[in-house]
């Protein structure tokens, strides 16, 4: 597995944790070191045909056209380990986890709104580019990232910005029906939080994606009062809600606090241990060791501290979840 993969797969984890902001930090890492390798290509290219071709410029563009893939290669398999396909491959997920990411924090408070525009339209043109080959290329037509000290420093766009909001709002009808159909909602839901409700970009996505925003916003008001009303029944039922309110949340220990009746420990553990369906003793061995060695802090231990703590908390609470199921069924 290759260095960026296993850091986006780290990203990943935390994402799925509610650790948005870590998960950040990680996915726009690899971000930066996939176009820091874009512009290593381009200058290599760029500086080939200036020594060699300068004399005709049309050589130099055929040379660009045909050697970048393979130069690209290159350069990826010597970086990454990985060739120009799961290069794109990396560089698609991590920028949608960035951006996912960006909006699922309060990041996006900070964030500029110019930047992250041109990022999202890079990741339509990611997602429309799989499987056309050539990808640098094209990508580099329209973005160029701008290097100091060799260091990526932003990220600069070659058209206009109505231009840029044009392809875009032609780029979210393309992807409104792949798979990828939520990066629409996701960036309406950016522009929503920037107070963007006047951008033209705005309207036509508002158009584009439908009802299905509509659906989401309320499905999440719902969700609130649901939560609301299903606490006041917990507080009716257990008389204390409190012994309950904190599971999930490691903030005030690395052990959540555990219920007392037999009944509410084995719900508890058992959503720990992700058993579902019919459960047997074999089933919850096979459990704990797939989530113990999934989970171990030895799996992040090149990461840091901070996602070996991560790691650490989540492995006692699998641990402890598997002690009691072994003294309650005798496993």
């Amino acid at each position: 597995m290759s260095n960026i993969e296993n850091l986006r797969k780290s990203a990943d984890y935390l994402f799925e944790n509610g650790e948005h902001a870590h998960a950040y930090v990680i996915y726009n890492d690899i971000y930066k070191k996939v176009w820091s390798a874009i512009a290593y290509i381009n200058s290599g290219m760029s500086d080939f045909g200036r020594e060699y071709l300068s004399n005709n410029l049309m050589t130099s563009i055929e040379f660009k056209n045909k050697y970048t893939t393979s130069v690209s290669n290159t350069v990826f398999f010597k970086w990454f380990q990985l060739d120009e396909d799961q290069t794109l491959n990396e560089f698609t997920f991590s920028l949608n986890g960035k951006l996912h990411s960006l909006i699922e924090s309060d990041m996006y408070e900070k964030s500029s709104l110019s930047i992250t525009l041109s990022e999202f339209y890079l990741l339509q043109q990611l997602v429309l580019l799989n499987g056309s080959g050539n990808w640098v290329s094209e990508v580099s037509k329209v973005l160029s990232p701008q290097m100091v000290d060799n260091k990526l420093k932003k990220i600069r766009t070659n058209v206009t910005e109505d231009k840029m909001t044009q392809s875009m709002i032609e780029y979210s009808e393309k992807l409104r029906v792949t798979d990828w159909n939520k990066m629409n909602t996701m960036l309406l839901k950016y522009l929503d939080l920037m107070k963007e409700k006047k951008n033209v970009l705005y309207k036509e996505l508002k158009k584009i994606v439908g009802s299905d925003y509509s659906n989401s916003q309320k499905q999440k008001k719902n969700y609130k009062n649901y939560e609301k009303y299903e606490r006041y029944e917990k507080y009716e039922k257990y008389e204390k809600y409190e012994k309950y309110e904190s599971y999930g949340n490691d903030s005030k220990g690395d052990s959540d606090t555990i219920p007392k009746s037999d009944n509410e420990k084995a719900k508890y553990f058992g959503s720990i241990l992700e058993l579902k369906g019919i459960v047997t003793k074999s089933y919850i061995r096979k459990k704990y060791l797939e989530l113990i060695a999934k989970y171990h802090p030895d799996k992040v231990e090149r990461l840091g501290d901070e996602f070996k703590k991560i790691a650490e908390s989540k492995t006692k609470k699998i641990n402890e979840a598997y002690d009691w199921m072994k003294k309650k069924y005798n496993l």
